[in-house]
């Protein structure tokens, strides 16, 4: 079940009729800039008199009941104290406030940010996870349910390129990664270790807040575990299928590495504006047929053939769009031009 983190407006008297503002909320007693659930916060607001009744609240899940607010002043000082539920989430949650003087004479002040993170248990078991020959993840002790092995550049590892890359990911309530930004590290290393954080998972609990992962690159041990692989067997080459005889095929399927070896002209994708705002990052997945001519074909009712197989809903058209206009050289079967059905990869990465 999604549990969005929401404002929540409660049902003032008819009198609260005021839109003035008057500073913001503030937290005057915690026993950490990060709170944990089951500790007491004490909030106030910048006045030291003039209101006759003053109303704290906030999202959700830390009001003690549905429609009650946290606190309710009719005389200064106006401070508020207030336990953070123990089952509560991990995430950025609000309280706010609006002090009356009298009827429709209010103020209402900006919200407080109350960033809430558990304890975790077996915290130290994410600070290095491996991920793969030389790269672990330290996420701060956040547990992660899920990860698959990023990937280390080759050229990378033979250059001693390493080092750490910082991201700061946004899971969603179900715990899957949203949204991923670069802070800093490595530009050589910035993609693969984004690639990777798009395919996390953490606990629920984690909740739907931006939290600073590390990824860290060590070549030296990269190699060392290479070289401690066994040798493996070289993949066959894969061959444009022949028809006997004089029958050449219309159409034919070449594997995208194949295929990507005759790109003569490249366009890039125009990365959509809302897509990079919130740091949507990854690689769209396209099925396409090629014509003749090396081009994306055209169906006779004037669609491009080309279909999303996997990837951001908000990056697919971008994707597409960018597909449209490569050109390949053609493909030859029995020294005839021949229809091509491939797949193409178009990445969308945000690098520092």
């Amino acid at each position: 079940m999604r549990r969005p983190v929401l404002i929540f407006a409660i049902c003032l008297p008819a009198f609260v009729r005021g839109q003035g503002t008057a500073g913001t909320v503030e937290i005057v007693e915690a026993s950490n800039r990060v709170i944990r659930p089951g500790e007491t916060v004490t909030v106030a607001i910048p006045a030291s008199n003039g209101y006759g009744q003053v109303w704290f609240s906030g999202d959700n899940a830390l009001e003690s009941a549905k429609g009650k607010p946290l606190a309710f002043l009719t005389a200064p000082p106006y401070r508020a104290s207030f336990q953070v539920p123990e089952n509560i989430d991990a995430g950025l949650y609000h309280v706010f406030a609006v002090g009356c003087r009298r009827a429709g004479d209010c103020d209402w002040f900006a919200p407080v940010e109350i960033d809430v993170e558990p304890i975790w248990p077996d915290a130290d078991r994410f600070r290095a996870i491996a991920a793969g020959p030389g790269v672990t993840i330290d996420t701060g002790g956040a547990p992660l349910v899920e990860h698959s092995e990023i990937s280390y550049p080759a050229d990378a590892v033979q250059s001693g390129v390493g080092g750490l890359v910082v991201l700061k990911v946004t899971p969603g309530w179900e715990g899957r990664v949203q949204a991923v930004e670069v802070l800093e590290g490595p530009q050589a290393l910035q993609k693969d270790a984004i690639k990777g954080a798009l395919t996390w998972r953490f606990t629920q609990k984690a909740g739907q807040k931006p939290r600073n992962v590390e990824v860290r690159f060590d070549p030296v041990e990269a190699e060392r575990a290479i070289a401690a692989q066994p040798a493996g067997r070289r993949q066959p080459t894969m061959a444009l299928p022949r028809t006997p005889g004089p029958i050449t095929p219309q159409r034919i399927k070449v594997p995208a590495a194949e295929q990507a070896a005759k790109l003569i002209s490249k366009t890039d994708p125009v990365y959509p504006p809302v897509a990079k705002a919130a740091h949507i990052q990854g690689v769209v997945h396209l099925s396409v047929v090629l014509g003749t001519d090396g081009r994306v074909l055209i169906s006779k009712q004037g669609a491009a053939m080309v279909q999303v197989l996997k990837g951001p809903p908000l990056l697919a058209p971008a994707a597409i769009e960018a597909v449209k206009q490569w050109q390949y050289s053609p493909t030859l079967v029995n020294g005839t031009a021949v229809e091509v059905v491939t797949e193409v990869d178009v990445e969308f990465f945000q690098l520092k």
